[in-house]
């Protein structure tokens, strides 16, 4: 860039020759002076502004999150899903102490479309967490029961054990959905019977308990839920190391 400063001093040597010219108001290098700090103190609003505004979309991201913390706000039981829940929880053999997790992971979507209000909460982020939850579980007992496995015979094993008809078999032992709300219209069309809504509001349910109460009362609500078939798989392989050990006798 080219250098002016010569400018100043030469528009003053000037006015030092001519007197009409010394009162003169000109530009000086004070000017420029006052120029540039205009020039930082407007950049410095602009940065504050920027921060500002990345600060509000921050401060949105987080109030979206405590939106869905929040949710259960949006819930309301009544007497008769409150009596509902208290079935379910002598069957399934866990006492929430948030019920509203509960009546989340019972509530389909069609239930909360007719709420007329897209905050109304229901159970698809929770089938998300209790499918995670569900396959954490079984893997765990499996890698401890058998230890001498490989990891492909283990993941055939959890396959077969939480497949959609194994979960929904569970569903079926504890009536499971006769508890889940409906909307008028899937109730019509024969939602219960549906094994797509079922087994999800069951993954649903294994994410409730999850985060009412933790990892390990989930953990022991599915083990309870699943002995049979687990004791049935353990026993089979100690039939099949103890057959092996007789071929080597």
């Amino acid at each position: 860039m080219l250098k002016i400063d010569w400018v100043p001093r030469y528009i003053r040597q000037i006015q030092n020759k001519i007197p009409f010219l010394r009162s003169t108001k000109i530009a000086s290098s004070t000017s420029m002076e006052n120029v540039t700090e205009r020039r930082g103190s407007v950049q410095g609003s602009e940065h504050r502004r920027k921060t500002r505004r990345q600060g509000g979309r921050g401060n949105s991201r987080a109030n979206l999150s405590q939106k869905h913390l929040d949710d259960w706000k949006f819930i309301q039981i009544s007497s008769e899903d409150a009596q509902r829940c208290g079935q379910l929880e002598n069957v399934i053999g866990y006492h929430f102490h948030k019920r509203h997790y509960l009546v989340k992971a019972l509530t389909h979507s069609s239930f909360a479309n007719e709420q007329n209000s897209d905050q109304f909460p229901h159970n698809e982020r929770l089938e998300f967490l209790g499918d995670a939850v569900l396959d954490m579980a079984i893997s765990e007992y499996l890698f401890k029961h058998f230890p001498r496995e490989r990891e492909g015979i283990l993941t055939q094993k959890r396959a077969n054990i939480v497949s959609t008809s194994g979960i929904l078999k569970k569903a079926q032992e504890i009536n499971y959905a006769k508890y889940i709300r409906l909307g008028h219209g899937e109730e019509k069309t024969g939602g219960r019977s549906k094994k797509t809504i079922v087994t999800d509001a069951f993954e649903a349910l294994v994410a409730a308990v999850y985060l009412d109460g933790g990892y390990e009362p989930t953990r022991d609500f599915i083990y309870r839920l699943w002995h049979e078939e687990l004791d049935k798989e353990f026993t089979r392989v100690e039939l099949l190391d103890y057959m092996s050990l007789l071929q080597t006798v």
